[in-house]
């Protein structure tokens, strides 16, 4: 764990890293952020205010009302000392902790943010894979998984104009949990396809158990289905009858589940 260190003395401001993964109680990976105050004020509100004196040295923290975020790609930019952090991404909502400095015994404010929360704030998509004369059927799952909570990736919305093609299909798979495969009659390679499927396998090695490979095998009016590549019959693959039962099959093989069920607004 990698602790960074802010220290406010006058108008100069000092910055200290340590890593602890020396200490026993720190053996969670992940990083604190300590801000050491040079005051002597006691009050909570007083000490949350002079926090406040940081957001203009330090991009990476943003405060909103009464809630703090702190931009970890940011940080990670500004502070070399983090450039071998690969998870370091995001921004992430964290919860100020009130605490001494172990030496000064100055109030100090700190930001404790594991791995692990940081993963699951990660963009949860979902990856499209098909060809563009199958894109209306694809549209009507996008539009579903959108309605429950979901964030599925469509090239069309997601990538802009002039936008390499490469880049963009790499970075909707980065950010993505799942890459779902329409495999249909029309599931002809073009050159692309095949890159996807690479880019999928080599999520599902990084990722792991966070990262699905969902293929369906669909048929077209006449019954007939499309072929399977051999590399995507080694993950989860259907051949469903229906599109509800396609539906319900993505559904079961995503590593995440839908959204924060709430009230529906009547407006």
């Amino acid at each position: 764990m990698k602790t960074l260190h802010i220290f406010k003395e006058a108008n100069e401001v000092l910055i200290e890293f340590h890593n602890d993964n020396h200490q026993p109680w720190k053996k969670d990976e992940g990083i604190i952020i300590n801000f050491t105050l040079s005051t002597h004020e006691t009050g909570q509100r007083m000490l949350f205010g002079k926090l406040k004196e940081y957001r203009d040295e330090f991009k990476w923290l943003i405060i909103e009302d009464n809630y703090y975020y702190i931009d970890l790609g940011l940080l990670k930019t500004t502070h070399s000392e983090f450039n071998d952090i690969n998870w370091l991404k995001g921004v992430i909502k964290a919860a100020p902790i009130l605490d001494n400095d172990i030496n000064t015994g100055a109030p100090t404010i700190s930001f404790h943010i594991l791995k692990e929360d940081i993963i699951l704030n990660f963009p949860q998509k979902i990856f499209l894979s098909h060809k563009g004369i199958d894109k209306p059927v694809v549209r009507e799952y996008h539009n579903l998984l959108k309605e429950l909570g979901f964030k599925p990736w469509l090239d069309e919305d997601a990538m802009t104009a002039g936008e390499a093609l490469h880049r963009a299909l790499l970075k909707g798979m980065q950010d993505s949990c799942a890459a779902v495969f329409f495999v249909t009659p029309n599931y002809v390679d073009d050159g692309y396809l095949e890159q996807e499927i690479d880019y999928a396998i080599s999520e599902k090695m990084n990722k792991r158990e966070r990262f699905s490979i969902i293929t369906l095998s669909l048929p077209n009016e006449q019954g007939k289905r499309g072929q399977i590549s051999s590399m995507l019959k080694r993950y989860v693959w259907k051949t469903p009858d229906s599109h509800l039962e396609g539906f319900r099959e993505i559904i079961r093989a995503l590593p995440i589940s839908s959204g924060v069920k709430t009230w529906r607004n009547e407006n």
